[in-house]
């Protein structure tokens, strides 16, 4: 015997039973007049100045639920909105909920929708329930919370308080939302927004987060495009499609020259998963590249962490590493090229002069002052970590990482794979019959791109693009082509890359749910 476990609230239902009871409490003029009165609370909650169990009662108080269960208990018809719950009911929820009560389990719905909503229902279906409680006194629903909103971790309390250790216990989880996320890890058979047979974990990534960035940076793509395609001889257009083909092979080329670095970072320090789904992993998070800074791409640790077992430790150091050698290798590009800028005044040669002292600080405190390094890292995980023991060999992977060898080797990898997507830019130009030199090609993609992460606007959106038009124009490309070029280019290395991204994590999920089926499968033979 299990315990079968379903969220309500768009898993069990289609709905929310919360804004059912609300709709059915008050006339469609009523309902809109609240619904806009009930705004400055509702971005006050998005500002996180209130919690979702203070505006839960805020709303339940506003929006009268209270009042009309309270005139129902009088009227003896507590049951008033059973009939509104059951059409929401989906069909696939009811016949896994009726397969669990005719195997013997033990079916509980668990909810953060208030009890005197849910508990009709769960006497309905006459299975368990555990909800959010609202206060009871003298027969009367007040708009006040007992405890806490049931909702994720408390969750997971509720249900060990009733039925013990989950650890111990064979659970079968129905969830659809961040807020189920605790009891869909901690499910033997888990099932995020899906009822066949087959388990499906929670995500460790959500798109959701990278859509609008997406929205926007098409929205701006399609404003520089229409300033530049004007002045743009149609016939170019027509003909570049050859070179954007040659650039694209020469970006992937690209990818897996940064893939092998990765594989090597790793392997300095004995970490060797899979190969095939280490790269799905590695440009999986590429997906999240859209983020400010490139911060998604820490997915990455994550996702090798639960599906490969490898230490978080060594993998977050392992993504520094490769972060930190990236950033050297554009600051030499930079560095290398400064003679391409004409009319350098006296503020931009301050900015270069700071720059390579960065560069040449950083690369003598690799090269030369390790042990700084490692003092750093020992002060990181102390504060971080404060109750635990800092192990030798974590220092040890420190060194490791950051021998003279490794770094060099990464450096240089980075240095040629920047060089691959400059001279893709070079080709994009060549097609509109322009041209410079492949350093200063490679010199405006990579001073770009350090200008528009150094900016934490997500993806870099906007000032990549005005800083590579005004690095190629500065290289006496005219602004429409630059414009045109700018476009190109950034199509082919983030979005390609966000592309890219997401058809690897759909094979990664793909790869992980049929190889944790297939365990799952070998461990009931084995028991059998």
């Amino acid at each position: 015997m299990s315990i079968a476990v379903f969220d309500v609230d768009r898993t069990l239902l289609e709905g929310d039973a919360l804004l059912l009871a609300a709709r059915k409490s008050n006339s469609n003029a009523k309902l809109l007049w609240l619904s806009i009165s009930f705004l400055p609370y509702l971005i006050l909650w998005k500002l996180k100045i209130l919690t979702t169990q203070r505006i839960k009662e805020i709303f339940i108080n506003k929006f009268k639920i209270c009042d009309r269960y309270n005139i129902e208990t009088k009227r003896n018809n507590q049951d008033w909105l059973i009939n509104d719950l059951k059409k929401m009911i989906r069909k696939e929820a009811l016949i896994r909920l009726d397969m669990h009560r005719e195997k013997g389990d033990i079916v509980v719905l668990c909810s953060a929708s208030p009890d005197m909503i849910l508990n009709p229902l769960a006497k309905s279906l006459n299975v368990d329930l555990i909800c959010t409680n609202l206060v009871k006194q003298e027969n009367q629903w007040l708009p006040k919370i007992i405890g806490k909103n049931c909702k994720g971790n408390e969750k997971l309390k509720r249900l060990e308080d009733k039925y013990g250790l989950i650890k111990n216990q064979k659970l079968e989880v129905y969830g659809d939302s961040n807020g189920d996320k605790e009891i869909l890890n901690a499910a033997s058979i888990p099932h995020y927004r899906d009822f066949s047979d087959l388990p499906k974990e929670y995500p460790t990534f959500s798109f959701n987060s990278i859509i609008p960035i997406i929205g926007f940076t098409f929205l701006f793509y399609l404003i520089i495009n229409n300033f530049g395609k004007y002045s743009t001889p149609e016939k170019e257009w027509n003909d570049i499609w050859i070179n954007i083909l040659t650039g694209e092979i020469l970006i992937i080329t690209s990818y897996l020259i940064r893939f092998f670095r990765w594989k090597i970072i790793l392997k300095k320090i004995n970490l060797n998963p899979h190969p095939i789904q280490n790269f799905y992993i590695w440009m999986g998070s590429f997906a999240f590249t859209a983020t400010p800074g490139k911060a998604g791409e820490g997915i990455r640790v994550i996702m090798l962490n639960k599906e490969c077992n490898l230490p978080i430790f060594e993998t977050t150091c392992a993504l520094l590493v490769e972060r930190l050698t990236d950033i050297i290798a554009i600051l030499i590009i930079l560095i290398s090229n400064l003679n391409l800028l004409p009319n350098i005044y006296y503020k931009n040669i301050i900015t270069f002069v700071f720059m390579i002292i960065i560069t040449i600080s950083l690369l003598i405190i690799f090269f030369v002052k390790r042990n700084l390094i490692k003092n750093i890292a020992l002060f990181i995980i102390r504060r971080f970590y404060p109750n635990k023991i800092v192990h030798l060999n974590n220092l040890n992977i420190v060194k490791l990482l950051i021998h003279p060898k490794n770094i060099t080797i990464a450096i240089i990898l980075g240095l040629i794979a920047w060089v691959f997507e400059g001279i893709s830019l070079l080709i994009i130009l060549k097609g509109f019959n322009f041209s410079i030199s492949w350093l200063g090609c490679t010199f405006a993609h990579t001073t770009s791109a350090l200008i528009g992460a150094l900016t934490l606007m997500p993806g870099g959106v906007g000032p990549t693009e005005a800083s590579t038009i005004g690095l190629l124009s500065l290289q006496s490309i005219p602004l429409s082509i630059a414009t045109s070029s700018t476009l190109l280019i950034r199509l082919m290395t983030l979005w390609f890359a966000t592309f890219l991204g997401f058809i690897c994590l759909i094979l990664n999920s793909y790869m992980f749910r049929k190889n944790s089926l297939a365990y799952r499968n070998q461990s009931n033979n084995q028991i059998n």
